[in-house]
């Protein structure tokens, strides 16, 4: 996972004209301080770009439904083998789960 400052709330972004932004706070308080807008996925989200969180986004998205599959797949067997190999959550499917 890139990393961010503690002082980034939120990164919004979604292709619509002036709505994407990165909304900041007050690391020691919490509050928000503020937004700065985003035009391209090429701009700076602290040492790391909105086009670099969009591809680990997308790749932890998979991941997870990776995970989120095989423990379906662990539970129908389950259900049809009269068996609890899959009691622990889906979490324990994936090795990359933060």
């Amino acid at each position: 996972m890139p990393t961010l400052p503690n002082t980034i709330h939120c990164v919004l972004w979604n292709n619509l004209p002036g709505q994407n932004e990165i909304q900041s706070k007050d690391a020691s308080t919490g509050n928000m301080t503020g937004n700065t807008d985003l035009n391209a996925t090429s701009d700076a989200v602290g040492s790391t770009t909105v086009a670099a969180l969009l591809s680990w986004a997308e790749t932890r998205l998979g991941q997870i439904s990776a995970a989120k599959k095989s423990y379906n797949d662990a539970v129908a067997a389950d259900e049809a083998n009269g068996t609890s190999d899959a009691l622990a959550n889906w979490m324990a499917y994936d090795s990359n789960y933060s």
